[in-house]
C-alpha cells in the first residue's frame, strides 16, 4: 500500500488503523478493494473487511472456519452485546468455533471500554447459538492491575 493510501486510512477510525497494524506487523502489503459497503485488504491468505459490523452478511463469511475475538466484545457497551452475539451466529456459517477472549475487573473501579465481561454474561450471550466452554482464566494483575483476562471456545451448539 502506498504512503498516501497510508495517509488516508490515518485519518479514519480505529477499524482502519487496526487493519493497516495488523498487515504492517506481519510484513504484509494488502491489496485494497470495495466490497459493497466495506473496504477489504487482502495479502496472502489473510483478509479483513474494514465497516460496520452490523453491515456484515452471510455471503462475506461464506469462506469463514474460525473466529478470533480479541477485541470486539468487550469494545461495546453492554446495550449493544446481545445484538453483536446474535448477529455472529446469524452470519457465520454452521460449524464455526470462536476463540472469544474477554476481561473481567471490578465494574466500579474502571470505565470502559474496555468493558468488563463476565463468564454468566458469555454465557447468556452465546449459549443459545453455541456451547461455551472456558478454556483458560490469566490474572493479568501483574501486568495490568485493574484487569483479569479470561478465554472461551464457542463452538456450534
Amino acid at each position: 500500500m502506498d504512503k498516501q493510501a497510508l495517509r488516508r486510512f490515518d485519518h479514519f477510525d480505529q477499524h482502519f488503523i487496526a487493519a493497516r497494524d495488523f498487515f504492517a506487523e506481519n510484513k504484509l502489503t494488502p491489496k485494497t478493494t470495495t466490497l459493497g459497503k466495506f473496504e477489504q485488504w487482502e495479502a496472502e491468505r489473510y483478509k479483513i473487511l474494514v465497516g460496520d459490523f452490523f453491515s456484515l452478511e452471510t455471503s462475506h463469511l461464506s469462506e469463514v472456519a474460525s473466529v478470533y475475538d480479541r477485541a470486539s466484545l468487550i469494545a461495546l457497551p453492554p446495550a449493544l452485546r446481545q445484538r453483536y452475539a446474535d448477529h455472529l451466529a446469524a452470519i457465520l456459517p454452521a460449524k464455526t468455533e470462536i476463540l472469544l477472549v474477554t476481561l473481567e475487573y471490578p465494574e466500579d473501579e474502571m470505565e470502559g471500554p474496555p468493558f468488563s465481561v463476565t463468564e454468566a454474561e458469555v454465557r447468556q450471550l452465546f449459549e443459545r447459538h453455541y456451547r461455551v466452554a472456558p478454556l483458560k482464566a490469566k490474572n493479568a494483575l501483574a501486568e495490568n492491575p485493574q484487569l483479569r483476562e479470561r478465554g472461551y471456545r464457542l463452538t456450534p451448539a
